[in-house]
């Protein structure tokens, strides 16, 4: 009975103290990038590509309006998706691409 005890107090306080992390990434802001990364960036949207590390209002100027979104379950945390006729594009927490994966319908 300790034991199960012990695991729990053990298990509370490793998720209090990853909580604040979680909060202060979220509340960073878009990412720094240095001049050759806007100039990449830049030209992805100009093709209307996505690539990992675009914004949403990145995203959006590429591709448009998404025809879904929704919030999925990956990798023990919760991602944001946005669904096009082609792919699906999730971003973490701070609103930034974490993926790409080709829709086949």
């Amino acid at each position: 009975m300790r034991r199960i005890a012990v695991f729990f107090t053990v298990a509370a306080l490793v998720a209090a103290c990853s909580a604040p992390r979680r909060v202060s990434r979220a509340l960073a802001g878009p990412p720094k990038r240095t001049p050759a990364e806007k100039e990449k960036f830049a030209a992805a949207v100009k093709r209307g590509a996505v690539i990992r590390g675009m914004t949403k209002s990145e995203v959006r100027e590429a591709r448009g309006k998404p025809q879904k979104t929704d919030t999925v379950q990956h990798l023990g945390g919760n991602v944001r998706r946005w669904v096009y006729a082609w792919d699906e594009v999730y971003f973490d927490a701070t609103g930034v691409v974490v993926g790409v994966k080709a829709a086949y319908r």
